[in-house]
């Protein structure tokens, strides 16, 4: 269940993938019923440009795209310090177990299985959504902007 509690902010989530009906569903999950903004990106250099412009909450991220696949860009989010602890979910139509044991090894906080479904996007961004807003009252609380 998404948080009873008003993040401070509104929230920003990056959608990454080739498939422009992907990112449309999603992109229309994430306003209409989560309230989130929403960047998007059609590859993975396109979404690390976009991140490390203008860090996102959580990023919704295909595995299977052009020029830098999503192995790729979660390896590079993961090690790079300032993105490490971003939060992203995979949303896939890839559930051979090796590939999926890789994202898990890169440390892939959830997986969504395509075709995406509203009710499956909801369920997976509620413990996210809560952790946000939860760092964001923190945060306030301890005296930041």
């Amino acid at each position: 269940m998404i948080s009873e509690r008003s993040p401070i902010r509104k929230l920003k989530a990056l959608v990454v993938d080739d498939d422009e009906v992907q990112r449309t569903i999603l992109k229309k999950i994430l306003k209409r019923y989560l309230n989130f903004e929403v960047v998007e990106a059609v590859n993975g250099e396109d979404a690390l440009r976009a991140m490390r412009a203008d860090r996102p909450d959580v990023v919704i991220l295909d595995v299977m795209m052009p020029v830098m696949d999503g192995f790729d860009v979660l390896s590079s989010v993961r090690a790079d310090p300032s993105l490490c602890s971003l939060p992203v979910i995979v949303s896939s139509a890839v559930t051979e177990k090796n590939q999926v044991l890789k994202l898990l090894t890169l440390k892939v906080d959830d997986y969504l299985v395509k075709p995406i479904r509203q009710d499956e996007v909801m369920d997976r961004l509620s413990p996210i959504i809560d952790r946000l807003v939860q760092a964001q009252a923190s945060h306030t609380v301890a005296g930041g902007p």
